[in-house]
């Protein structure tokens, strides 16, 4: 794999595990039982000064209902219009969202997610925390060995964002 490849997937995953805490911390349903991402204006401010390169993806979803086809829409369209061809080689995008590199670096994520949701349930973190905890997580070596049973060939098929673009 190349250089350019990791970087996006890196980025594409960011972006993703970024919307997966927008949603952990901002959803709130209404009396209507509709789901609505409501980022306070002082959550604004820390994500446009800590997250500025993803705040795009965050404003995309301020304000306005939000369930799973909304989600994929906008980390595919914030991958496609801030991602692909803007700081990667065009054309990756494609490529990372139907890979299996994607799918794993993910499924770790939701993995690590539901094991400290009671935890982030009972303080709000930054993303940046998040990431870090995540990263530290990954690390260990229980992740390794169970990364490393994962590589083993398998089927490469995602989502795919091509309608998107």
């Amino acid at each position: 794999m190349s250089d350019d490849f990791q970087s996006i997937l890196a980025d594409v995953a960011e972006a993703m595990q970024f919307e997966s805490w927008l949603r952990f911390y901002f959803l709130k349903q209404g009396a209507d039982g509709v789901l609505t991402m409501d980022i306070p204006g002082e959550q604004e401010e820390i994500i446009r000064r800590d997250h500025a390169l993803l705040w795009p993806l965050a404003e995309a979803l301020n304000g306005k209902p939000v369930d799973y086809q909304t989600s994929v829409h906008e980390v595919c369209t914030f991958a496609a219009r801030y991602l692909d061809g803007v700081r990667h080689r065009a054309g990756l995008v494609d490529k990372v969202f139907d890979s299996r590199d994607l799918k794993v670096e993910m499924h770790l994520f939701n993995l690590w997610l539901s094991g400290h949701e009671a935890a982030f349930d009972q303080e709000r973190l930054g993303f940046a925390a998040w990431r870090e905890i995540f990263a530290r997580w990954k690390a260990s070596d229980q992740v390794r060995e169970y990364l490393a049973k994962a590589a083993a060939p398998g089927e490469n098929a995602s989502d795919s964002c091509k309608a998107v673009q």
